[in-house]
């Protein structure tokens, strides 16, 4: 999926797709349009933004999303926080534990 990375963080962010069967999820979203005509509040997430440390490939999970439209919208976020913020500073706006 999408990965960004600002050279003056240490950090990078990316979103990725959950793997909790797409054709349920697939499913589950037209049911929930067809019938409600929004997304219900229960569903699980389908994408995760993740962020880690350069250089690394170990990543925690720090925004969940139905639609790849609003993970684009929570990476934009987390990229604003990472790029605008100190280490430390970025690592307690978005509890990262490394």
């Amino acid at each position: 999926m999408a990965e960004r990375s600002d050279t003056s963080s240490p950090y990078w962010a990316r979103v990725t797709a959950v793997e909790n069967g797409r054709i349920a999820a697939l499913l589950i979203t037209a049911l929930e349009w067809v019938t409600f005509g929004f997304d219900l509040p229960f569903t699980e997430p389908r994408y995760r933004v993740l962020v880690g440390r350069k250089g690394t490939d170990d990543v925690v999970g720090v925004r969940e999303a139905r639609t790849k439209r609003r993970a684009e919208r929570e990476l934009e976020r987390v990229q604003l926080i990472l790029a605008g913020s100190t280490d430390a500073e970025a690592r307690a706006a978005l509890d990262l534990d490394f």
